[in-house]
């Protein structure tokens, strides 16, 4: 039990992570307001990173989801679900609290994206346990 949760937090973790630093580097390039200000940063952001952000979750996902998968050594797959619960959770709450910074649709499908490369990353971890060659 304490290995799951180990598993499925440190696929949290690098996740968070890796979308702390993408968010810092790239917000960047799509707006020309200083990210001090981030509620003008945020309502200046348009169509390219909505697009960006949505197009980087989906491996961001995956990656989170191949992590918790490989340190959990058993069931592979259950941890992903595991991890993809979470980040529904995070996403919902951010549906909840975003304020109208950003449009809830945005927010609803970077939550999906999330959770569907969780399951993919999770999958692929499965599937090489099992010896399933790749396609």
């Amino acid at each position: 039990m304490k290995r799951s949760i180990l598993a499925v937090g440190a696929g949290f973790l690098v996740s968070s992570l890796v979308v702390f630093a993408l968010t810092m580097l790239t917000v960047p390039l799509f707006t020309e307001v200083p990210l001090a200000n981030r509620t003008e940063a945020a309502r200046s952001l348009g169509a390219g990173w909505y697009t960006f952000e949505l197009v980087y979750t989906l491996p961001v996902g995956m990656l989170g989801g191949y992590i918790a998968s490989r340190l959990a050594r058993r069931r592979a797959f259950a941890h992903a679900l595991g991890l993809a619960a979470v980040f529904a959770l995070m996403g919902f709450a951010s549906v909840a609290w975003s304020g109208g910074l950003k449009p809830q649709w945005h927010d609803v499908a970077v939550t999906m994206a999330g959770i569907a490369g969780c399951l993919a990353g999770g999958a692929l971890r499965a599937r090489q346990v099992a010896g399933i060659p790749e396609a």
